[in-house]
């Protein structure tokens, strides 16, 4: 059928996956999911505010799983629940861009590349535990959460 361009769509899926690519060639098969498919979403040009005021929800009702829950892929997941997972991948990486903003991430990336697990990667790149990660993010979502997002 042939592309004579470009559509909005079709370059925002080929971000997405470019973005994997980029993403699996610096961090290898070390990354964890929730941050791949947060990093694919954010450099596609996802809004990462737009789900928190439902993941703010789940927060205050402790039924927001955690981070380091969402390692593995999320291939068997109900559709509800990688719903979420995909959301809070997105909204999670909009916290370790503000707690230590691109080149945080990047050494980030680069240590899971080295071989490091996130667990230590994270305190080595950001100076965060998963624990510290994830009580600021609910944080954010909690102070945020009753707000739409910004149109």
């Amino acid at each position: 059928a042939g592309i004579d361009r470009p559509t909005p769509g079709l370059v925002q899926v080929l971000r997405h996956e470019l973005a994997h690519s980029f993403v699996a060639a610096r961090a290898g098969a070390n990354c964890p999911t929730w941050l791949h498919e947060g990093l694919a979403q954010w450099l596609e040009g996802g809004d990462p505010e737009r789900e928190d005021p439902r993941l703010a929800r789940l927060a205050r009702e402790s039924r927001l799983p955690r981070l380091d829950s969402l390692e593995r892929p999320f291939v068997g997941m109900s559709e509800a629940a990688a719903t979420v997972a995909y959301a809070q991948s997105l909204s999670a990486v909009a916290q370790l861009l503000r707690s230590g903003g691109e080149a945080g991430v990047r050494r980030l990336v680069e240590a899971l590349g080295r071989g490091l697990p996130a667990k230590e990667a994270l305190p080595e790149a950001l100076g965060l535990s998963y624990g510290e990660l994830q009580r600021a993010w609910e944080a954010h979502l909690l102070a945020a959460g009753g707000r739409p997002p910004a149109s």
